[in-house]
């Protein structure tokens, strides 16, 4: 599953949720049909006619996420919009060999978060997570999407890629801000952050990352870079 953008997330979202069954299908459910008819909800302050609503609603969610309703596997292509230092990785750099990561999404240590193109990144890297939240607003309100990437190793703030034909590959496609990261992994689980007295109900998506790939703009692997220590320190 290629998760693009929210309303992917969201779908794969309450697949996942559904599948754990009990109170998180019923919690989906609500956060569903907030994001298949927003409108319907804005203002509404009776709790039946919320619950009536959701109930109406009921066969839109599950054509929303019945595609994904067997979905294990994801992949997403992050781009230097979705960092807050806008870039992917740092100049090549032979101490790797390869480059520094430049995303903040496989760097240790906290994350202040940053928003760039409508995507905000928050959270921590290296053997802990990296979050990564879709949004999109309209007239209607704000709906969001977290997707939560797990890493089993320590990536050392480095994506080393000690083959030179793909790292002067990656290099070109950095210089000329064409260069993206790629993740493939695992959908682990799904829950949902809430906070009633806000009326705060957020969405998250954990998944174990399996792969990391460098592409260019076609979606193009010129590295798939492996966790290891770089060979002259970090």
């Amino acid at each position: 599953t290629d998760i693009k953008d929210t309303a992917t997330c969201l779908a794969v979202f309450g697949a996942v949720m559904k599948r754990q069954g009990g109170e998180n299908a019923t919690e989906a459910q609500g956060i569903l049909a907030k994001a298949v008819d927003p409108a319907a909800f804005k203002g509404l302050k009776d709790e039946f006619a919320r619950k009536d609503k959701i109930s109406a609603l009921a066969p839109q969610i599950d054509a929303m996420t019945s595609p994904f309703a067997s979905a294990e596997f994801f992949t997403i292509t992050i781009d230097q919009k979705a960092s807050p230092r806008l870039e992917i990785a740092q100049p090549y750099d032979s101490a790797g060999p390869g480059f520094r990561d430049g995303s903040t999404y496989l760097a240790g240590g906290e994350i202040a978060p940053s928003e760039f193109g409508g995507v905000e990144v928050s959270g921590t890297g290296g053997r802990e997570a990296s979050t990564i939240e879709y949004r999109e607003s309209d007239g209607n309100g704000t709906r969001t999407c977290n997707l939560v990437f797990n890493f089993q190793d320590d990536w050392n703030h480095w994506f080393i890629v000690p083959d030179e034909a793909q790292a002067r590959a990656v290099e070109a496609a950095r210089v000329s801000n064409n260069l993206k990261l790629r993740f493939d992994g695992i959908l682990k689980s799904a829950r949902v952050e809430s906070n009633s007295s806000i009326n705060y109900h957020a969405p998250f998506l954990e998944t174990s990352v399996v792969r990391v790939h460098l592409v260019d703009g076609e979606g193009k692997v010129l590295a798939s870079p492996k966790p290891t220590k770089p060979a002259s320190g970090s």
